[in-house]
């Protein structure tokens, strides 16, 4: 039996969820509703989701073929400050590790290269020149 959908909602919440975007009714409760709020939804979804985009019935209609069946429940205020700082702290601890990375590696390549230039005098000219060049 095919869902009939629902009706009466004065706007529509955009979301994406993993690869998809779904779409869910807004009635008038008394909230306001923006892009970025974090909402609760009916349906099977029990995930706090965010809003992407607010949309008129009409809009949601040309984006999405398929009846909205599922509605908005309601605004979910949550501090997310802990979890972004820790995202935040991951993203540059990852980014010094490749530059610490990175700079070990060239620091490791030069004492091999000073160490042959001790045995070879051709070799320390390249090094000399290399050493001005990276500098």
């Amino acid at each position: 039996m095919a869902s009939k959908g629902l009706s009466g909602y004065y706007k529509v919440a955009e979301t994406k969820q993993g690869y998809g975007t779904y779409y869910y009714a807004i009635f008038d409760d008394g909230n306001t509703y923006e892009k970025g709020d974090k909402i609760l939804v009916s349906g099977v979804n029990k995930e706090v989701l965010e809003i992407t985009d607010i949309l008129t019935p009409d809009e949601a209609k040309r984006k999405n073929s398929m009846k909205i069946t599922a509605e908005v429940i309601g605004k979910v205020v949550v501090d997310t400050s802990a979890y972004e700082a820790r995202i935040e702290k991951r993203r540059v601890t990852e980014k010094l590790k490749k530059e610490l990375d990175q700079k070990m590696k060239q620091l490791d390549e030069i004492q091999k290269y000073e160490y042959f230039a001790k045995i070879d005098p051709k070799f320390a000219k390249l090094v000399d020149e290399y050493k001005k060049v990276i500098e």
